[in-house]
């Protein structure tokens, strides 16, 4: 059992607004910390923070914790949240020189608390899970959760290609045309989306509006980025890509989603959609592109990313803990219709 109780002259209380910037410092020094290149701007996760705590089901009172020394500082954070109260999450950062230690076992602890409240709320007979992600390199942070009765489950990886010049245009086949996005496709794209991605592993579904808060964060998202391959009205695929910012002054292109319904798979609309939003990085100078795959991805995602040029940059552990048995609500493997 990990340490429940709060050591002497140290406090967990929910988090504020008025943290955001203390939080945010959590993950830049824990980055610059384990060699993770390159290190977001303060600023940057600042923004983060701010629109994650706005989220529509996100209640800071009780879906965060921050520690605080005995001097007040903050010395770390975790947040929950969940997918239809049986998939629940832990994000849990630490200052580094309170790794593994009383305080943080204290943290994980509320988040096992927290994720359990969800237990009663879940659809009788369905497996409750707690999972979180752990960059490969943070093998402190892998060794706590092992200890708490933690398993690794998944690899993914964050993949990367440097453009060096623009790729072949695309080639469509003749029943299927690319555009961008549209005022009014919203819920259109979301349905595409949520289509595409039950065949993705873990997956249970998503709400709209969490999906659009999201999705449609004024901060990242550029309408002229979301690539929809079309045939006639419907959406047969999507590449929805963002620019971000890389580190202080410097941007990248991100693939957020990328995937292609049943209906139109095996057309080759998955390398297509890819090259479109490639191209469209290159000629606005951004040459290098991001997105983040499941290693062992049920619809081969990872082998395509390979074959267009792309290459795993940084490894993250995904690890869970069953919080009551029963049937699995996630995709677990590939099931055709």
């Amino acid at each position: 059992m990990l340490e429940t109780q709060i050591p002497q002259g140290m406090k967990l209380r929910p988090a504020t607004f008025d943290d955001i910037t203390a939080i945010g410092m959590l993950y830049v020094e824990r980055d610059k910390a384990l060699g993770i290149e390159p290190v977001e701007p303060l600023s940057s996760r600042e923004d983060e923070l701010r629109h994650d705590f706005a989220a529509p089901s996100f209640d800071l009172q009780i879906d965060t914790r921050v520690a605080l020394n005995e001097h007040g500082e903050l010395i770390g954070y975790a947040t929950t949240d969940h997918q239809q109260h049986v998939h629940t999450w832990l994000n849990m950062v630490m200052r580094m020189d309170y790794q593994d230690s009383a305080i943080e076992q204290v943290l994980l602890n509320w988040g096992e608390v927290r994720a359990r409240e969800h237990i009663a709320l879940a659809a009788d007979g369905l497996r409750v899970i707690q999972r979180t992600w752990v960059d490969a390199r943070y093998t402190a942070r892998q060794r706590l959760l092992e200890r708490h009765g933690f398993q690794l489950t998944r690899r993914f990886y964050r993949m990367k290609i440097e453009l060096e010049e623009p790729l072949t245009q695309p080639i469509w086949p003749s029943d299927i045309h690319v555009q961008t996005f549209q005022p009014g496709m919203e819920r259109a794209v979301f349905e595409a989306d949520e289509d595409i991605f039950r065949d993705h592993w873990g997956f249970v579904g998503d709400d709209y509006d969490e999906w659009a808060h999201h999705a449609l964060n004024p901060q990242t998202f550029d309408p002229s980025l979301w690539f929809l391959a079309m045939d006639g009205e419907q959406i047969a695929g999507i590449a929805l890509c963002a620019k971000e910012t890389a580190q202080e002054g410097e941007y990248e292109g991100w693939v957020h989603s990328l995937g292609v319904r049943r209906a139109w798979r095996r057309k080759g609309l998955a390398q297509a959609l890819l090259h479109e939003a490639f191209n469209a990085f290159y000629q606005r100078g951004l040459p290098d592109v991001l997105l983040g795959v499941d290693a062992t991805s049920l619809t081969g995602a990872t082998r395509l990313y390979e074959k267009v040029g792309m290459h795993a940059i940084k490894e993250f552990l995904n690890y869970e803990k069953e919080l009551r048995p029963g049937v699995e609500r996630g995709t677990e493997t590939l099931v055709e219709e």
